[in-house]
């Protein structure tokens, strides 16, 4: 993140991941954030991460928490609809 305003600021980077196509998801949820203050001019880095036991949902066939396999993505942006930052990857 890098503040290319006149004055000091703090920025919140919202981290969204979207789920398979499978059982009864959110269109995205939430799983992290980390606000940064930021000083003008100057560029900041964040680092999270998500455990894959993170992503488990409630399976009325089994009757527990699993993580369901298949493609996933993740979403990095300043808000719900901001998708600055775009990754997928799969669970097998």
């Amino acid at each position: 993140m890098k503040n290319v305003g006149e004055k000091d600021g703090d920025e919140v980077a919202q981290v969204y991941i979207k789920y398979p196509n499978k059982g009864h998801f959110p269109l995205k949820e939430l799983r992290q954030f980390e606000r940064k203050s930021i000083n003008k001019g100057e560029t900041a880095e964040i680092k999270i991460s998500i455990p894959v036991d993170d992503l488990a949902k409630w399976s009325d066939e089994s009757g527990k928490t699993i993580v369901y396999p298949g493609d996933y993505s993740i979403y990095v942006g300043n808000n719900s609809e901001n998708e600055a930052i775009v990754a997928t990857f799969e669970i097998r």
